[in-house]
C-alpha cells in the first residue's frame, strides 16, 4: 500500500511540476523580499540615525556660538569696566558708568546688566530694565558670590516674567577687581528660542522637537511639537545615564512610552559648556520612506507570484494539452500565431531601425523605424526590393550617407561582422550593426545617435573650456602646453608661457557684487582674445587668472610686445552696466626651451615672475629669471622661520627715545620689533612686518607688541610713554578696541599712556569702520597718531574727520633739510605749523645729523626721534635714558 500511495504522489507530482515549481519560485520571491525588507529596515534605522547626529551638530555649533558671542560682549563689558576702575583709583564709579556702543559689543544685540557686590541692579541696557532692583537672592548672584573669586560662566535656569511674558535664562560672569576679590556680577540675558537657528532651519518634522538641556538635569529651551516644559527637571531621561558611562554623543530608538510610539531620540553634549541639545523624532514620520518601500516591496511580490503561479499554471495546463488530440495542436498552432504578432508588434515599436536581405540583396522585411530614417515610401518596403534599388532612391532624396559614392549599391552585402558610425546629409548621425546570417544575406539595425553625439559634444566641451568665459580651462591648456614642449623637442618654433593676474580685481568684487566681477570677467575675456592671434592659446585658470601661450619667433621681443598689448587693453576703464571700473594686470613671462623642458617646471617660472611683477606694483610684466628662483626659496624659507620664531617666542621689541624739543626731555619711546635671525641676522621690521602680512601672522604678531609694550612701559616713570605702530591688517577684525582694552587692564596702564600710530593707507580701506574705532580708542583715553604724514592722499581731510593727537614728519623730508633743499623746509615748516594751529603735536622722524636737530627745533617741530639721539636698545637698556635729560649723541658705531 505504501510503494503505491508514493507512486501515485510521484505521478502527482509529474503532472503538475510546472505549479509545484512556481509555488517553490514564489515562496523564493517573498522569503528574498522579507530579507530585502528587514535589511532595508536597518538601513534606514542608520540614516535616521546619522542624519540626526548631524542635526545636533549643527544644533550645538548654533547654541555654542550664542553663548560665546554673548560671553564675548560680556567680556568686552568687564573690560570697560576694569578700565575705568584703573582710571578712578581702584574704585568702580557706578553711577557714572557708561556701557560700550552696540558695535563694540558685536551683532548679536544681547541685553546686558551689572550687578554691584550687594545685588543691586546698577546698569543695564535693555530699555525695561529697573535700575536698583535688589537681585540678591537670584541664583545667578549667589553662584558667584559664594564660588571662592573663581571666574566661571554660568548659565541659569530659565526664568518666567508675568508682568512682561518672557521667559529668559541668564548667562552671567563675576566681576573681579583683583583675583579673589568679587565686586559684583555681570549678566546677559537669552531668549530660549535665541538657542534655536532660524536661517536654515533645522529639519525636526511635523511633530519632533529640539531641546537644550543642563547638565543638572533642567530644561533651558525647548520648541516643537513634542517639546519639553521649560525649567521641567527631566534627569530621568536616558540620555544622562549614557552621559554618565561618558557616552558624549548618540542615537536611540525608545519605546517606553506606549501612548505614542517610538521615538528616535539623538542628543550630543557640549564640549565647552554644561549643556546637552537633544532632538527627538517620531518612529513612524522617520521610517515613513521605509514603510513605503516595504508596501511596494509587499505589492512587487504579491504581483510577480502571481504572475509566476498564472505561468505555472498555464504551463500546466499546456502540458495536458500536449496529452490531448490533434484539436489542441490547432490550439497550439493560433498560439504560434499569436505570438507571431507580438513578435511583429516588438519588431514595429522598437527604437533601432531594423532591415534584413537574403542572400541576393533583396530586402526580406524592415520596420517602421526604419523607413521614417530614411523616408522611404511604402511600396519601397516591399519585400523584394533590392539594396541597390533603396540606395538609389535615398540618393535621390538626400538621404544618404556623407562621402556615400553612387555605386555603393553595386557592392556585395557584408561577408563579417561590423558596426560602424555613419554620418547622414541631413546632419543626423546612425550607427550601425551589420551581421551575416547563416546561408547568405545579413541583418542591420540603424540606431540614431544625434543627441547622444550631440550630449558627448558638451561634456567634452565641458571638460576643456570654461564655463564663465569660454575660454579653455586648466586641463585643456596643460594638453596644449604638453603638445608645445614636444613639438620644440622636434624642432619647432619656441615659444612663451604668460601668467596673468589681475590687478585691483578683488575690489570690483567687494563694492559692486560678484554679478558685476563676473561679467567684468567675461569683458577681459573678450579683450585678451583680441590681443592674440588665432594660433594662441588665452586659457582661464580660475579666478582672476589667465595664461597665453604664444608661438614665437624672436622669444623675448615677440613675447614683450604681446605682454604691452595686454597690459595697455587691461589699463582701459571697463563699462559695466554703466559703472565704469578700472582694473590692470600683472604678467610673468617664461620662455620654452629655455627656461623650462616640462609644463611643471614653465608654469612655475612664470608664476615667480609674475609674483615680482606684482611686488614691482602691478600693471607690468616681467621675464623669469634664475635669481627669482633663489629670492623665492630665501622667502619661503624666512616665512616658515617666521612661524617658528613666534610660536616658540623668539621675537623682541627694541625701543627708540620720543623726545620733547621744548625741555630736551624724552617723553616716552616708540616700540620697533626685532627678530634674530640664526642665518640672516637681524631682521628690523621695515622686512618683518610685510612678511608677517602676506603670511596672515600680523594679528598674532601685532596683540603680542601691544602687549609686551604695555607690560614694559607698565615698568617706567609715570610721565613716559609708549608708541605702538597698528598694522591695517588689524583693523579687518573688529577686536582691535577689545585687545587694546585687554593689553591695558593686563598692564595696568593708564590708557593715556598709550599712543598708537596708524598710516594713511589704513583710512583708505573702509573709512567709516577705521574711524568709529579710532573714536572709540580715544574715548578710552588713548593717544592717536597719524604716521608718514604727507605721504598719503588725504592728508588734510583725514585731520579734519578725525581729533589726532600727533602726525609724525616722514624721514624722506627730514633727511632732506638744509638751506640748499628749499622744498623739504618748506613742507616741514608747513606742516609744524598747521599742527600748532589746530593743537596737534608734531613729531619729527629720522632725526640723525646735529644740522638737522638744529632745524627742525628752529621750525617749531614738537619731539623729535632718531639715531642723531640714541639708537633703539632692548628694554633692560631703556632704564639708562630714564634721567630728565637730553643725552648725549650716540656714537658713531651705534648706528
Amino acid at each position: 500500500m505504501l510503494k503505491r500511495a508514493l507512486a501515485i504522489s510521484a505521478a502527482a507530482i509529474y503532472r503538475n511540476s510546472a505549479i509545484v515549481f512556481g509555488c517553490m519560485v514564489a515562496a523564493g520571491i517573498w522569503l528574498g523580499v522579507f530579507l530585502h525588507i528587514r535589511a532595508d529596515y536597518d538601513n534606514q534605522q542608520a540614516l535616521v540615525a546619522e542624519d540626526m547626529n548631524g542635526l545636533t551638530t549643527v544644533l550645538q555649533g548654533h547654541v555654542v556660538r550664542t553663548i560665546k558671542e554673548l560671553d564675548r560682549a560680556m567680556l568686552v563689558v568687564r573690560d570697560y569696566v576694569e578700565v575705568e576702575r584703573l582710571r578712578n583709583g581702584g574704585a568702580v564709579p557706578w553711577q557714572k558708568l557708561r556701557l560700550p556702543q552696540p558695535e563694540v559689543l558685536g551683532e548679536g544685540g544681547f541685553p546686558i546688566g551689572l550687578i554691584d557686590e550687594s545685588g543691586r541692579l546698577v546698569r543695564s541696557n535693555a530699555p525695561l530694565a529697573s535700575a536698583g532692583l535688589d537681585l540678591a537672592d537670584r541664583p545667578h548672584f549667589r553662584v558667584h558670590l559664594n564660588s571662592g573669586g573663581k571666574d566661571i560662566l554660568y548659565i541659569a535656569a530659565p526664568i518666567h516674567r508675568p508682568q512682561s511674558g518672557r521667559t529668559t535664562i541668564q548667562v552671567t560672569r563675576p566681576l573681579l577687581a583683583e583675583p579673589g576679590r568679587f565686586t559684583g556680577v555681570i549678566s546677559g540675558t537669552l531668549e530660549p528660542d535665541q538657542l534655536f537657528p532660524l536661517h536654515p532651519p533645522i529639519a525636526i518634522g511635523t511633530a519632533g522637537s529640539m531641546s537644550v538641556l543642563g547638565l543638572d538635569g533642567i530644561v533651558r529651551a525647548s520648541v516643537g511639537t513634542s517639546a519639553l516644559m521649560l525649567g521641567e527637571y527631566r534627569a530621568d531621561l536616558a540620555l544622562f545615564e549614557a552621559l554618565a558611562r561618558g557616552a558624549d554623543y548618540g542615537t536611540s530608538l525608545d519605546r517606553s512610552d506606549g501612548r505614542f510610539g517610538g521615538r528616535f531620540i539623538a542628543y550630543r553634549r557640549l564640549e565647552d559648556y554644561p549643556l546637552v541639545v537633544l532632538i527627538s523624532k517620531p518612529e513612524d514620520e522617520a521610517m515613513s520612506a521605509h514603510y513605503t518601500r516595504r508596501t511596494n516591496y509587499g505589492l512587487f511580490a504579491a504581483a510577480l507570484s502571481l504572475i509566476v503561479l498564472f505561468g505555472s499554471a498555464t504551463g500546466a495546463r499546456y502540458q495536458r494539452k500536449l496529452r490531448k488530440t490533434a484539436e489542441e495542436l490547432a490550439a497550439s498552432r493560433d498560439e504560434l500565431a499569436r505570438r507571431n504578432m507580438l513578435l511583429d508588434t516588438a519588431l514595429h515599436n522598437m527604437s533601432q531601425g531594423l532591415a534584413m536581405f537574403d542572400g541576393e540583396e533583396r530586402l526580406i522585411l524592415c520596420n517602421d523605424r526604419y523607413a521614417e530614417m530614411y523616408r522611404l515610401p511604402p511600396e519601397m518596403r516591399r519585400p523584394g526590393t533590392t539594396r541597390q534599388q533603396l540606395a538609389e532612391y535615398r540618393m535621390a532624396n538626400g538621404v544618404y550617407f556623407v562621402r556615400q559614392r553612387s555605386d555603393d549599391a553595386a557592392r556585395r552585402g557584408p561577408r563579417t561582422a561590423a558596426t560602424m558610425i555613419r554620418e547622414l546629409t541631413d546632419g543626423r548621425v546612425v550607427c550601425l550593426n551589420r551581421v551575416p546570417m547563416p546561408g547568405g544575406g545579413w541583418v542591420a539595425t540603424h540606431e540614431d545617435i544625434t543627441e547622444r553625439r550631440q550630449f558627448e559634444a558638451r561634456i567634452e566641451h565641458m571638460a576643456h573650456y570654461d564655463g564663465l568665459t569660454d575660454l579653455p580651462n586648466r586641463v585643456l591648456f596643460r594638453e596644449r602646453l604638453e603638445r608645445a614642449l614636444a613639438g620644440t623637442r622636434r624642432g619647432d618654433r619656441p615659444f612663451a608661457v604668460m601668467l596673468l593676474d589681475l590687478d585691483r580685481f578683488k575690489e570690483v568684487n567687494d563694492t559692486l557684487g560678484h554679478a558685476s566681477g563676473d561679467a567684468l570677467l567675461k569683458a577681459v575675456a573678450d579683450r585678451l582674445r583680441r590681443c592674440v592671434r588665432e594660433s594662441d592659446t588665452v586659457a582661464r585658470l580660475g579666478g582672476d587668472e589667465f595664461a597665453v601661450l604664444e608661438s614665437v619667433e624672436d622669444g623675448a621681443s615677440n613675447a614683450a610686445a604681446l605682454a604691452e598689448r595686454i597690459v595697455t587693453a587691461l589699463c582701459t576703464p571697463f563699462d559695466l552696466n554703466g559703472q565704469m571700473v578700472s582694473i590692470g594686470t600683472s604678467i610673468g613671462i617664461a620662455l620654452a626651451p629655455a627656461d623650462g623642458t616640462d609644463p611643471d617646471q614653465l608654469l612655475k617660472n612664470a608664476d615667480l615672475a609674475l609674483y615680482r611683477a606684482k611686488n614691482d606694483g602691478g600693471d607690468t610684466y616681467r621675464y623669469f629669471e634664475p635669481e627669482m628662483n633663489r629670492r623665492m626659496q630665501i622667502r619661503r624659507d624666512l616665512e616658515r622661520d617666521l612661524r617658528r620664531a613666534v610660536a616658540n617666542g623668539e621675537l623682541e621689541l627694541h625701543y627708540l627715545p620720543l623726545v620733547n624739543l621744548k625741555d630736551d626731555r624724552i617723553c616716552g619711546f616708540e616700540a620697533l620689533l626685532r627678530w634674530n635671525h640664526p642665518t640672516h641676522g637681524r631682521v628690523t621690521g621695515r622686512d618683518l612686518i610685510p612678511l608677517a602680512e602676506e603670511t596672515g601672522l600680523i594679528t598674532t604678531i601685532g596683540e603680542w607688541v601691544l602687549r609686551q609694550a604695555c607690560t614694559d612701559a607698565a615698568s617706567w616713570p609715570e610721565h613716559l610713554k609708549v608708541a605702538v605702530n597698528i598694522s591695517p591688517a588689524q583693523f579687518k577684525y573688529r577686536n582691535l578696541v577689545q585687545t587694546v582694552v585687554s593689553a591695558l587692564t593686563g598692564a595696568g596702564l593708564q590708557p593715556q599712556r598709550l599712543e598708537l600710530e596708524i598710516a594713511e593707507r589704513v583710512l583708505l580701506q573702509d573709512g567709516d569702520t577705521v574711524f568709529a574705532i579710532l573714536n572709540r580708542l580715544h574715548e578710552l583715553g588713548v593717544r592717536i597718531a597719524l604716521d608718514d604724514f604727507g605721504t598719503g592722499y588725504s592728508s588734510l581731510s583725514n585731520l579734519r574727520r578725525f581729533p589726532f593727537d600727533k602726525v609724525k614728519i616722514d624721514r624722506q623730508f627730514v633727511s632732506d633739510l638744509s638751506e640748499a633743499n628749499v622744498d623739504a623746509v618748506s613742507i616741514v615748516r608747513a606742516v609744524a605749523r598747521l599742527g600748532d594751529s589746530l593743537g596737534i603735536a608734531t613729531t619729527a622722524e629720522g632725526v640723525e645729523t646735529k644740522e638737522q636737530l638744529e632745524r627742525v627745533r628752529k621750525e617749531s617741530c614738537t619731539e623729535m626721534q632718531g639715531y642723531f639721539i640714541w639708537p633703539p636698545c632692548p628694554a633692560k637698556e631703556v632704564a639708562m635714558l630714564f634721567p630728565n635729560h637730553l643725552p648725549s649723541p650716540a656714537p658713531a658705531d651705534a648706528a
